[in-house]
């Protein structure tokens, strides 16, 4: 078993290899080295704010009125938007197409702003400390920044989105 300071991200290191080896299968090269190292700058900045989230939920405790159940449901429910970010950060680089990186960007987005609402909500509810709030608060705020860098290297396409959403 893992150690969680071993890793306190919980996620694992992004592996520039795995790339490489995906585009030799598919027979494909990779002409946005931009694109893909914003891409990584984010994915790294998520796995921060994952270690600030493992290290805040790490000493939680509920208090008088709320049951340990509910408090472990905030948890996971946080956690587990928390992954989404992760994992569609992973594939959002691999999406070739123009609709299916703004698809992932669009659940990354929503995914980061629940969790920072979350995080707020829990403080406010007392199960956490509002100053370790802010600090996982700041690094979701650095990541959103990040973010806006990244949609910025999205180029366009022909293909249509047949919802007409992203167009």
């Amino acid at each position: 078993m893992e150690n969680i300071w071993d890793n306190p991200s919980s996620l694992p290191e992004w592996d520039d290899e795995r790339f490489r080896k995906m585009e030799e299968e598919d027979g494909a090269t990779w002409n946005d080295n931009i694109g893909r190292e914003a891409c990584k700058a984010l994915y790294n900045q998520w796995r921060e704010v994952m270690a600030g989230l493992n290290g805040l939920f790490s000493y939680t405790s509920p208090h008088t009125g709320t049951s340990e159940a509910f408090l472990h449901s905030q948890k996971n429910m946080v956690m587990d938007e928390a992954r989404q970010v992760a994992v569609k950060v992973r594939s959002a680089d691999t999406a070739g197409f123009y609709v299916l990186k703004m698809e992932n960007a669009a659940v990354i987005r929503k995914s980061a702003q629940f969790v920072a609402s979350q995080i707020l909500a829990m403080a406010d509810m007392g199960f956490i400390e509002a100053g370790h709030a802010a600090v996982v608060r700041a690094d979701i705020d650095s990541f959103r920044l990040l973010f806006r860098k990244w949609i910025q290297t999205f180029e366009k396409d022909d293909y249509e989105d047949e919802w007409g959403f992203f167009v």
